[in-house]
């Protein structure tokens, strides 16, 4: 049986809203993008991640991790696409594995050896690495793997940016489930998918009314609406 997490289940806009990407910068990490060289010559940069389903253009659990890793790599040192490519290549070589931002546990296995690598690969200076350290810990802190060691839960940052200062929050306010709900954004510890509280506060529900019905305290729900 084919394991769920790899199964095309989200729209590209749909993973770029949860985790703070422009949706272009995303659709050019799944799809690639043609551009022209100053001589005026067209080229095509190949995408960063394998995605699930190219005809649909329809992203995984497990594409979902990748963008959410290479946005703090990407937020961390601006590294062009054309240098992260190769580590990544040599990353999935050298550890047998087709999504190595993914299914290489970077956090539990070494993020000095990832760090390290990228220095050689993607030209990452001393100063870069310091930026690349806390950044990469924050973002990396917030997937929880199961015993296997594949991602199984995200916990998304609720607001772009300041990753370091979320990443150290009691409190995660979002989380993505991929054996839940289908993988939808989940309000945490409540198993409520974020997108009907947004439905029906669009619909005029009252916010006393909505957490009543949810059995969520009425200043996270706030929170809840403000983030989402």
């Amino acid at each position: 049986m084919t394991d769920r997490r790899y199964n095309p289940i989200y729209s590209i806009p749909e993973v770029a809203a949860y985790l703070h990407i422009q949706p272009a910068t995303l659709r050019s990490w799944v799809l690639g993008r043609s551009y022209k060289t100053r001589a005026g010559e067209k080229r095509f940069s190949e995408p960063l991640i394998l995605i699930a389903d190219s005809k649909t253009k329809t992203m995984s659990f497990i594409n979902l991790i990748e963008a959410h890793v290479l946005s703090a790599i990407r937020k961390a040192h601006n590294v062009p696409m054309h240098n992260i490519r190769p580590a990544l290549q040599h990353l999935s070589e050298k550890y047998g594995v087709n999504h190595p931002l993914a299914e290489y546990d970077l956090l539990t296995d070494g993020l000095d050896i990832f760090i390290n690598e990228c220095n050689s690969l993607i030209s990452v200076n001393r100063q870069g690495q310091i930026a690349l350290r806390p950044i990469l810990t924050g973002y990396l802190s917030r997937i929880t793997r199961d015993d296997k060691g594949i991602p199984a839960r995200l916990f998304p940052f609720p607001t772009p940016g300041m990753a370091e200062i979320q990443a150290n929050e009691k409190e995660n306010l979002f989380v993505i489930d991929f054996s839940v709900a289908f993988g939808r954004r989940l309000v945490n510890g409540t198993g409520v998918p974020v997108d009907e509280i947004i439905d029906r506060v669009e619909a005029g529900e009252s916010l006393d009314s909505i957490a009543e019905d949810f059995e969520i305290d009425k200043k996270k729900l706030e929170a809840v609406i403000s983030a989402a």
